[in-house]
């Protein structure tokens, strides 16, 4: 994960959690999804919950998370 180091302080930014019952919405509510086949992947998109969040999951397991993204 890539973090960010304040150079005044020792304190480390980084995202912030996401809400595990978001993901879980995304996946059961998701209204789009896309396979790619390079990463064996599908992406969940869930506009109309929360815009352009997505969910990645591996396409052989679909219980494998890849990454979430909920832009700010």
């Amino acid at each position: 994960m890539h973090t960010q180091r304040n150079e005044h302080s020792s304190e480390v930014r980084g995202r912030a959690p996401i809400d595990p019952g978001l993901i879980d919405d995304i996946l059961t509510q998701g209204a789009r999804t896309t396979y790619r086949g390079a990463n064996d992947t599908v992406r969940v998109l869930a506009p109309n919950l929360c815009g352009r969040c997505y969910v990645v999951v591996g396409a052989q397991n679909t219980n494998h998370i890849v990454t979430v993204m909920v832009p700010k």
